[in-house]
């Protein structure tokens, strides 16, 4: 039971990372925002967000001419920042394919073992989906395929759909996630009774 701890713990550092990063993109947007409605240009490289000075890399020190990628305007931001922008995007498919991965390549075999188990004799359909969900993020460039209907749960996306998960969303796989980590436990202290 001490690996479904672990992995509990695993989900709630992701889970408020994700949170606090949303709300970071909304305060780095009121920030810009307020210098562009004051008429004054914030400086892209920097702004600071309730005290706190946010950096973004210093081109000048880069000797390689594609620097082009490491800067941002304003209005770049405040698009890639806003709800469905591309920063919104990636922290929410960044945080499923995290969520996924830990499960997959350490604590589903430590909890098949402590089940008695091989890792591939512990099955659950909620973390295939979220399997599912995490491949089709990183091998389709996050766009849903014909595939997920086959998907028992996160019913969120059809074919074509941009894989977009808001808070809403993300809050209910992380939900599903600790109920189904609660079910394998009562395997666990079951197998063990």
């Amino acid at each position: 039971m001490e690996h479904i701890k672990a992995y509990q713990d695993v989900i709630r550092k992701i889970y408020f990372t994700y949170q606090d990063a949303i709300c970071g993109l909304e305060l780095i947007n009121s920030r810009i925002q307020g210098f562009i409605n004051e008429g004054m240009k914030a400086n892209p490289r920097t702004v600071a967000v309730g005290g706190i000075e946010i950096r973004s890399v210093d081109v000048e020190n880069f000797t390689s001419e594609n620097t082009w990628f490491l800067s941002r305007n304003n209005h770049e931001i405040l698009a890639a920042n806003k709800i469905n922008g591309d920063s919104y995007i990636t922290i929410g498919q960044m945080a499923i394919c995290t969520l996924y991965n830990y499960w997959e390549d350490y604590y589903r075999e430590r909890c098949a073992m402590a089940l008695g188990y091989n890792k591939n004799d512990l099955k659950s359909k909620l973390f295939e989906d979220l399997g599912m969900l995490r491949n089709v993020i990183t091998h389709n460039r996050g766009i849903a395929t014909e595939k997920m209907k086959k998907m028992v749960n996160f019913k969120y996306f059809s074919k074509g759909d941009p894989i977009i998960i808001n808070t809403q969303i993300f809050n209910e796989i992380v939900i599903a996630l600790l109920e189904e980590l609660e079910r394998i436990k009562d395997g666990i202290v079951a197998k063990q009774g």
